[in-house]
């Protein structure tokens, strides 16, 4: 994977009303440190899903990176590639793996 994913949007920015496209989304921490890697085909919606049903969401993360993927039958090895070479804390399954 030659993606170099770094935050660039601020949770609480404005840019999520127009991410209405399919993706991989990377959750950062207020310190810029990747936790989480998820995918969705519309990244708007999942974000608002991330914040309506989980407070915790909002006292932890800080920043949001994605990848527009236009081909949504790529999102899932697109979505696994990237958890297997990030490693991001909170896709560790309950045995520990990645």
């Amino acid at each position: 994977i030659k993606t170099m994913v770094q935050p660039n949007i601020a949770l609480i920015s404005d840019r999520f009303k127009t991410l209405n496209i399919s993706g991989i989304y990377f959750l950062f921490n207020k310190n810029k440190k990747l936790i989480y890697i998820g995918k969705s085909n519309n990244l708007r919606s999942r974000f608002l899903q991330h914040i309506k049903y989980k407070r915790q969401f909002k006292k932890t993360i800080g920043f949001v990176s994605f990848i527009k993927v236009t081909d949504s039958e790529k999102l899932d090895i697109l979505e696994f590639m990237h958890i297997k070479y990030y490693k991001p804390y909170c896709n560790i399954d309950t045995q520990g793996r990645f």
